[in-house]
């Protein structure tokens, strides 16, 4: 026995061998040490930042578990809710305030009015006036005619050549003085009643005849530049004027107008319009 035990083992060696082979295996394939894995476990984490969603009429709310994002004060819904009954109470009060005070135009100055002289204020009522023919024993009458509103003032000669006109209002006027001798005598453009009448100087009167043929309802009128007014007349008919050149229009019952140049001379003129089928 003892000298088996003092000699070398023949199976120590193979065994050796397996169990160093074992260890090598062991630690090339056995799991990572805890420490490791403890160590990789406080390694920081990636907090995800949830996607920003752009807003959106149909957009869902976002669930409770999510994190909530806090808005400025102007884009708060619930400071802007609040907000806006007394942006609305202000808007009306300045629109109320607007509507009782409305806007003034801007004021215009003007000239004092200019009053007239004192003369025609005196003289604005109607007043009585005197005119006198150069040639005295005339018989004939006076036609004063305002040349704006075509009022007509008539009266007499008086056997001296004198003659009054009464109640005339204030304006401009044409006096006509025919005699019945076939003489006229015409003052233009008088201021009555303030201004005197200047004497007036007969002449041999144009006799003009107006003759419408083939037409019975027609009305004419003469205009004669000497005259402010048109002498007027229908059918037919005599018309003393001035000499002078006058235009005669007749109108039919149509209302088309047919004028006639005339040369009136002293003695007899005519004017003939003529509608009678040949």
């Amino acid at each position: 026995m003892v000298g088996d035990s003092e000699g070398p083992k023949p199976y120590i060696a193979p065994a050796v061998a397996l169990l160093a082979l074992a260890l090598l295996l062991g630690w090339m394939f056995w799991p990572a040490p805890r420490e490791e894995t403890a160590a990789a476990s406080v390694q920081p984490q990636r907090v995800e930042q949830p996607a920003m969603v752009k807003a959106s009429p149909i957009a869902p709310p976002l669930a409770k578990s999510e994190s909530t994002i806090s808005l400025p004060p102007s884009e708060d819904p619930s400071l802007a809710a609040a907000s806006a009954p007394a942006e609305s109470e202000e808007t009306a009060a300045l629109a109320a305030a607007l509507e009782s005070k409305p806007e003034q135009p801007p004021a215009i100055t003007q000239p004092p009015p200019r009053l007239p002289p004192r003369s025609s204020l005196a003289t604005r009522a109607p007043g009585d006036v005197r005119g006198t023919l150069v040639e005295a024993g005339a018989q004939g009458g006076v036609l004063a005619v305002h040349c704006v509103t075509q009022e007509s003032h008539a009266t007499s000669l008086n056997p001296d050549g004198t003659f009054e006109l009464t109640a005339i209002p204030p304006g401009n006027y044409d006096i006509v003085v025919a005699t019945l001798d076939e003489r006229i005598a015409v003052a233009a453009s008088c201021r009555l009643p303030e201004d005197p009448i200047p004497p007036m100087t007969l002449q041999a009167a144009s006799r003009l005849r107006v003759q419408i043929l083939g037409m019975s309802d027609g009305k004419y009128s003469i205009h004669h530049p000497s005259l402010c007014f048109p002498v007027t007349g229908s059918s037919a008919g005599v018309h003393l004027l001035p000499p002078g050149k006058c235009r005669v229009i007749l109108r039919d019952a149509q209302g088309n107008a047919h004028e006639r140049q005339i040369m009136a001379e002293a003695g007899e003129s005519h004017a003939l319009f003529d509608f009678r089928k040949p």
